[in-house]
């Protein structure tokens, strides 16, 4: 448990400075707090004096006071005299420990909001630097768990927990050498329990990481399963299984609850128990110190004090529960998030990359085979499952090789699950191809620097994603900074503006935008929920131009679309499509027959390649899919 607590502690090594300034204000606090017994010690031992009808030296050096000695005899001329100098004292000792209390707490908070702060910008870097591999099985509720409930309560262990650590160390420090300056003796007396606490808090401690650890994993569950419920809405309604999710959401949260009153039950017991081991030391004390003052072995003022001392260790008795709940929990969540951060991004730079700045387009493909060895879920990567298994792949791609002239057209067809979408993403690199297998510009693609490979390459993926901005934003993703901003405001953000208008123009996709009330700054919803399918297929397309690509990767990008809005389209990317490399995945004919040249790919091999004319000709695939498209056109007409 030390050593653990000691790699916990090197987590705060950054922000020493706070801890410094915040643990000196607690030291100067507890030495406050520890010291206002000895006041109500002296007070009383002053009214004891003084209501006494014998005064003799003898009991006033058995007083010990020093603030006789500072202010004078003037302290005894009356009881009233003295209890005011004792009365302004203890609210003096007061006022400054409040001061020092709160630049303590706040430079605690400081340290653990600076801490909690940098930690969540590293882990959300981190994971940003994962590759396709890790994302496909990272579930979202997982990582929002993650981001949120464990970073939560590793902010609490390094705020308030490190605080409570201290301050109850710095306690059974001080407090019991006050009490040893009244009566050693009667001191031991009371610390007759004290070995009992470290056996408690052990045996507590392990039970507490078990059930927390558990009560985590089933939030992550329950995360998830409220975010697909809360994105499906529609899909559930549709099917009518409302009362369906409410039984498994329900289902889930009795879990949950199950769990977290597992924990619930062994932190509840451990207050109760170290209360017991201060009660029992109460007794003794109020036996055993009863009896040495009536033996005159100490003072009624003495005795009070240290019983207020013995008080005051209670604090620290119910802080140590709290101490060791929240270095479990912090603990937990630490190592939870540590796990993903050790997760080493796959797809990095080279060691010694290429020096290119600027790409032309050429593609090269040779003997490409590659296979989704799919990567550990988070549960596993966290520990929340063991044994995992992964079982082996089957091919996605085999033996494949091409040849792209720059400003060429290349067109991918195929049925379902062909290995067309998994060869656009082998391009930029969202999963690694194997060494030598794709060529841009003659440089392997693994040599190429992922910034500059990334920013020349436009995608339009199959699934369309928009982010919950302004159309206007959505379009200069990529284009303008990370923070989107596309405001004008200078002639060089107009023209940057006009451009991407422009490209949703090309797109035909500008009319749509303007026919809502804030055009292109109308602000879209989840995933762009405010839009049609074709709506967002377009404004995708128009993102992916924007960025005049030197290869422009567009994966069955006009599914949703009608064949006029198509052939517009098509039209307005002509222009564009002569400045760059492009690749159309597409199951429309119509699509692809204008391409330089069109491949078919069955069970991740090409079966078919050359023209429009040339496919034809050969009557495979292609010719079937042809046919059939224009019996359905031939139809559709005459209906």
């Amino acid at each position: 448990m030390l050593r653990n607590f000691v790699k916990m502690l090197a987590y705060a090594r950054p922000y020493w400075r706070f801890y410094l300034v915040g643990t000196l204000a607690l030291v100067f606090v507890d030495i406050l707090d520890t010291f206002t017994p000895k006041l109500v010690q002296w007070a009383i031992n002053h009214l004891e004096y003084q209501v006494s009808s014998e005064r003799t030296p003898a009991d006033l050096e058995r007083l010990g006071n020093p603030l006789i000695d500072l202010f004078g005899p003037g302290m005894l001329e009356s009881a009233l005299t003295g209890v005011w100098v004792y009365a302004l004292g203890f609210v003096l000792v007061v006022a400054i420990t409040g001061i020092f209390r709160y630049w303590m707490s706040l430079d605690y908070a400081k340290a653990s909001i600076n801490l909690t702060h940098d930690l969540r910008g590293r882990f959300f870097a981190h994971i940003q630097r994962l590759a396709s591999r890790f994302h496909d099985r990272a579930k979202t509720g997982e990582m929002m768990s993650l981001a949120t409930a464990d970073m939560d309560a590793v902010r609490n262990f390094f705020g308030f927990g490190l605080l409570l650590i201290i301050d109850t160390a710095l306690y059974f420090i001080m407090v019991p050498m006050y009490m040893t300056s009244i009566s050693w003796k009667l001191m031991l007396a009371s610390a007759v329990t004290l070995p009992f606490i470290p056996l408690i808090v052990a045996r507590l401690a392990h039970a507490i990481e078990d059930r927390y650890g558990k009560l985590q994993e089933q939030f992550s569950v329950l995360s998830e399963r409220s975010r697909e419920s809360y994105a499906g809405a529609k899909v559930v309604k549709s099917f009518v299984q409302e009362d369906s999710e409410v039984r498994m959401f329900a289902a889930l949260t009795r879990e949950y609850f199950k769990r977290g009153m597992h924990l619930a039950k062994v932190v509840a017991l451990e207050n109760p128990l170290l209360v017991l081991m201060l009660g029992l030391a109460d007794l003794v004390v109020v036996v055993y110190g009863g009896s040495m003052v009536i033996s005159g072995e100490i003072t009624v003022g003495a005795f009070v004090a240290f019983f207020q001392w013995l008080i005051r260790l209670s604090g620290p008795m119910i802080g140590l529960g709290w101490v060791v709940m929240l270095y479990q929990r912090g603990r937990v969540s630490m190592d939870r998030i540590q796990r993903i951060m050790s997760v080493e991004p796959e797809i990095v730079d080279a060691a010694q990359p290429a020096d290119v700045k600027q790409l032309k387009g050429g593609i090269e493909v040779r003997n490409l085979s590659f296979k989704y060895f799919p990567a550990p879920s988070v549960s596993a990567v966290v520990g929340d499952s063991e044994n995992e298994k992964l079982e082996e792949p089957d091919w996605a791609l085999r033996e494949i090789n091409l040849s792209i002239a720059p400003g060429s057209t290349l067109a991918i067809v195929g049925p379902v699950g062909s290995g067309k979408s998994t060869l656009l993403g082998l391009i930029p690199r969202l999963y690694d191809p194997p060494a030598g297998t794709i060529l841009l510009d003659g440089h392997d693609v693994r040599d190429i620097p992922l910034d500059v490979l990334r920013t020349q390459i436009g995608a339009v993926p199959q699934e369309t994603f928009l982010f919950s901005e302004t159309i206007l934003q959505n379009i200069a993703l990529g284009t303008l900074g990370n923070e989107h901003e596309v405001e004008a405001g200078s002639e060089r953000r107009e023209a940057d503006v006009e451009w991407l208008k422009q490209c949703a123009r090309i797109a035909q996709v500008e009319q749509d935008v303007l026919e809502f009330p804030r055009q292109y700054d109308t602000l879209l919803g989840e995933k762009g929920v405010n839009l049609s399918g074709g709506q967002k297929q377009r404004v995708a397309i128009a993102r992916a131009i924007a960025r005049k690509p030197a290869i422009l990767l567009l994966d069955d990008c006009l599914s949703a679309v009608d064949t006029q809005t198509e052939e517009a389209i098509l039209r307005g990317l002509k222009e564009v499509m002569k400045q760059c490399t492009t690749i159309i995945v597409s199951h429309r004919v119509s699509t692809v027959e204008h391409a330089d040249e069109i491949i078919v790919l069955e069970n991740g091999r090409v079966a078919e390649r050359g023209t429009h004319e040339e496919l034809l000709k050969k009557k495979g695939y292609y010719a079937e899919l042809h046919s059939k498209q224009q019996l359905e056109q031939e139809l559709s007409g005459q209906g």
